[in-house]
């Protein structure tokens, strides 16, 4: 039985092989701009999330071993607002030299040329190769941002470094938490007045009179 070419069944529509040529691929190729590279993409963008939140976690971690790396006394002074200064640093703390035959960082023998040195802060010995850095203390021998500069062997001064890198950072945290919390407030815009202060009004490219009679020949 005869069957018109509009009712016969067709094929799914599908490339069609040709003899000696590749087969057209049934998807194209990937390619940067191509939709299809969505989950390329999104595994990129996963990757540099991660990769923030692991510098956000090194930086944790490097606050957290110069806490660890604080003596007892710079680790409870770092807690607390440091109080006002009333006077220079004791020296009440101070080793007796009798008592120190070496430099307490280099551990070299002291001689009547490689002469003795106290630390204002700990009161240890040390040589001159070792006091030449300066932190600021209060009246109690005690690290303070507007205490009197004083001489401190290196391992004070090191903690000196640590305790001013770790208030800085609470500082930024605190101001940047407060500014999230504030917001920000955009001004209104003012909008000018525009009434007739004059009789003159301007009508495209000519000026008349709100007084002037108009008349039509």
């Amino acid at each position: 039985m005869y069957i018109p070419a509009a009712l016969r069944p067709t094929d799914s529509a599908k490339p069609t092989d040709i003899p000696n040529r590749p087969r057209a691929p049934d998807t194209p190729p990937a390619s940067k701009q191509s939709s299809f590279d969505s989950t390329k993409t999104s595994g990129k963008m996963s990757t540099y999330s991660g990769s923030i939140l692991r510098t956000d976690s090194l930086l944790e971690d490097d606050m957290e071993s110069l806490r660890r790396g604080l003596s007892r006394a710079a680790s409870d002074g770092l807690e607390e607002e440091p109080g006002n200064v009333t006077g220079m640093p004791t020296t009440a703390h101070w080793k007796p030299d009798t008592m120190a035959s070496d430099c307490a960082v280099c551990h070299q023998s002291f001689t009547w040329f490689f002469r003795r040195h106290h630390c204002r802060r700990c009161g240890d010995i040390v040589c001159d190769n070792h006091i030449t850095k300066r932190v600021r203390l209060d009246q109690n021998a005690r690290l303070h941002p507007q205490g009197a500069e004083s001489k401190a062997c290196d391992p004070c001064w090191q903690e000196w470094m640590a305790v001013m890198r770790l208030r800085h950072s609470r500082s930024n945290s605190i101001a940047e938490s407060q500014n999230s919390s504030q917001g920000t407030t955009v001004p209104a815009l003012t909008i000018p007045n525009q009434s007739r202060n004059g009789e003159d009004v301007r009508i495209g490219s000519m000026a008349r009179s709100e007084g002037m009679v108009w008349s039509t020949f």
